[in-house]
């Protein structure tokens, strides 16, 4: 069986409409970024994993040591990888026909439900919940579909790659 107990899967992606904590950040455009398991790339990726994770950014900089030390094994690079194939699939379709979406680009952190995946894994950040646009947005079955629809693109620039590399796929 793959993690906690699921059937084995080739790909995690998790969805998620994140918060903004700071007030000048809730009238903010739509951002599109995208998470993957690993150490913290700047300040914002270790404060949100220490928001997601509902822990101290002093946990999480302990948690970066211990991953540190299980990178041999990890799928890291796979899901950085599949990470900015989703990015760049999301950045294709939603400007399309969404104004104002920013790149916040790849970033990685140790997010507590990416670590010790079999397989590769990211967090997708789609949308700001505090963002009132983007609340209307989310809720809107056409914007659902765009984001889904730049995922699946994302995923399937990811196999298409995997599947050039000889010896795999």
């Amino acid at each position: 069986p793959g993690a906690r107990g699921r059937p084995p899967a080739d790909a995690g992606v998790r969805g998620h409409a994140g918060l903004r904590g700071r007030r000048r950040h809730r009238g903010r455009p739509q951002d599109a970024r995208v998470d993957a398991p690993g150490g913290a790339t700047d300040a914002e990726a270790a404060r949100l994993a220490a928001f997601e994770n509902a822990v101290s950014a002093k946990r999480i900089s302990d948690l970066e040591k211990i991953l540190n030390d299980l990178m041999l094994n990890s799928k890291i690079n796979e899901s950085s990888r599949l990470a900015d194939d989703v990015q760049l699939g999301l950045l294709k379709r939603l400007p399309k026909n969404y104004s104002r979406v920013k790149d916040l680009g790849v970033k990685q952190a140790p997010f507590y439900v990416l670590i010790g995946a079999q397989m590769p894994s990211i967090m997708v950040e789609a949308s700001f919940i505090t963002n009132k646009r983007e609340e209307k947005r989310l809720a809107s079955s056409a914007y659902q579909d765009a984001v889904a629809e730049g995922i699946l693109a994302g995923i399937r620039s990811y196999i298409k790659q995997i599947e050039s590399v000889p010896g795999r796929g």
